[in-house]
């Protein structure tokens, strides 16, 4: 059974009949899922228009791997195109 974030949620529940309970506490959940993950999309969309690379990306230190300084422009479109992929 998935978790819920908000205490508030779990005020909601108490009015629900039991018949209902697992129904309601499945959709309750399903929800905060759904708005979770909308404003994540919502986030990279704006870092997209911004041209800013967020830390969870930032640090992965590719720089490490691939050989080029980390402040290398190629670093940076490459990071940009992985942001552009996430999004879609």
């Amino acid at each position: 059974m998935p978790r819920f974030i908000e205490s508030r949620t779990f005020q909601l529940l108490r009015d629900v009949p039991a018949e209902f309970f697992r129904l309601t506490n499945e959709a309750l959940s399903l929800r905060q899922k759904i708005v979770a993950t909308r404003q994540s999309i919502i986030f990279l969309d704006r870092c997209l228009h911004h041209r800013v690379i967020p830390n969870f990306i930032g640090r992965k230190r590719r720089h490490n791997l691939c050989g080029p300084p980390e402040s290398d422009h190629q670093v940076k479109a490459i990071q940009l195109r992985l942001l552009l992929f996430q999004r879609s």
